[in-house]
């Protein structure tokens, strides 16, 4: 029996496949992890990008207000009549093509001092717009 197990050398083909199936049965929860990750990283992505845009437009909506300048929108940005383009707006390394449209909901609070307009954001998927998010800005114009 000693003379058998000194002779053998290297594995079996049986010994292979425990091996191989061993590794796969590791493997294969790690890489759906890492699936899961890259997933949630693109959808936190594009989130940012979207608070990103909706924060500049929030700004550009409250600025124009307080200068006593019209929200009037430029037409022809896109598909979308009456929206408004927003140039620069770069989050990480890409630069996302976002529009707005935005709609004079009237004046609110004390004496009408607060202005409220609707926004609608869109993003560029492909040849067509899509729309991202819906808010409104109250602005204050005492």
């Amino acid at each position: 029996m000693g003379e058998l197990l000194k002779r053998k050398k290297g594995l079996t083909i049986v010994e292979l496949i425990i091996a191989i199936t061993l590794f796969a049965i590791i493997t294969v929860p790690l890489m759906a992890g890492f699936a899961n990750v890259a997933m949630i990283n693109k959808l936190t992505k594009n989130q940012i990008e979207i608070n990103a845009a909706a924060n500049q437009v929030q700004q550009e909506v409250i600025d124009s207000v307080k200068k006593n300048s019209s929200v009037t929108l430029e037409s022809g940005s896109g598909n979308i009549r009456g929206a408004t383009l927003l140039k620069g707006i770069k989050v990480g390394e890409g630069k996302s093509n976002f529009i707005y449209d935005s709609e004079y909901k009237g004046v609110t609070g004390v004496n009408g001092s607060t202005q409220e307009y609707l926004i609608t954001l869109y993003k560029k998927k492909g040849a067509n717009f899509q729309v991202v998010e819906k808010f409104n800005v109250q602005v204050n114009v005492d």
